[in-house]
């Protein structure tokens, strides 16, 4: 997360596991939260999910293993 705050001028916020409020069987443990309300305000409360697939092809399209982790996370 260090290197992503660098980059884009910002503070990512780190948790552990966030239960859901109304459903006590799920949780989610997003690597961070942006924090940038001065400094990058555009930013501010987006969750950060950091994938460093090194033998894979980068095309923009997330896997679907993936794209259900990071659904089931802006649920909580």
């Amino acid at each position: 997360t260090e290197l992503y705050e660098i980059k884009n001028n910002l503070k990512v916020l780190e948790y552990g596991c966030l239960p859901h409020m109304y459903i006590e069987f799920l949780a989610a443990s997003p690597d961070g939260i942006c924090d940038s309300r001065i400094t990058n305000p555009n930013y501010h409360g987006r969750m950060l999910e950091i994938k460093c697939p090194y033998s894979r092809v980068i095309t923009g399209i997330p896997k679907s293993e993936y794209y259900m982790q990071v659904q089931l996370q802006l649920e909580v």
